[in-house]
């Protein structure tokens, strides 16, 4: 790779060289084709913003599967793959348990007596299923203001974040423009 290409065509060359080699690579069957799409790999303001509102999207809703969510909506959507996989990781394990918190705060607005929110009790000697269940547990209890909550959250995340990317973008071009227009001139 060259030395002297800015930071966004390095970024373009090497997203490029990653989709070949994952279409010439190991996968087969329909999803060889499916990632060859230059939709997937091409940063256009249209494909960023769509995958940054479809990876918020995903990112609030409560499942541990939420890369192969946005890997499986990305190659529907045929929006940018890296992006959507990039936002899903908003909700992290810093932030899930707040997410979790807001989801049914949110919730609960729609729920005549939702129950009251409460951290799991873990203790230090919990084995790996005794944490898995009560985990569950405490899913349960909460389940119903979550369950409304995150689709609320996940609606009104995604079309801010379509928003905000497409006016960050926008704001870059006019910037971008109006140097150029002033480097002419000058």
């Amino acid at each position: 790779m060259p030395k002297n290409l800015s930071i966004k065509r390095r970024l373009r060359l090497w997203l490029t060289q990653v989709s070949q080699q994952q279409v010439n690579g190991s996968w087969s069957g329909r999803l060889k084709h499916r990632l060859a799409d230059p939709q997937l790999w091409h940063f256009n303001r249209h494909n960023v913003a769509k995958g940054a509102a479809l990876g918020l999207f995903i990112a609030f809703i409560p499942l541990p599967i939420q890369i192969i969510l946005a890997i499986l909506g990305a190659l529907i959507f045929r929006v940018n793959l890296p992006t959507t996989v990039v936002f899903t990781w908003f909700t992290n394990p810093l932030t899930f348990v707040p997410v979790l918190y807001l989801s049914y705060r949110v919730g609960s607005l729609f729920i005549s007596s939702p129950a009251k929110f409460h951290l799991p009790n873990y203790v230090k000697d919990l084995g790996t299923w005794a944490w898995i269940t009560e985990s569950w547990q405490w899913l349960i209890t909460l389940g119903k203001p979550i369950l409304i909550g995150s689709p609320i959250l996940a609606v009104i995340a995604a079309c801010l974040g379509y928003s905000i990317i497409t006016l960050l973008w926008r704001t870059h071009t006019w910037f971008e423009r109006k140097k150029r227009k002033q480097a002419r001139l000058h």
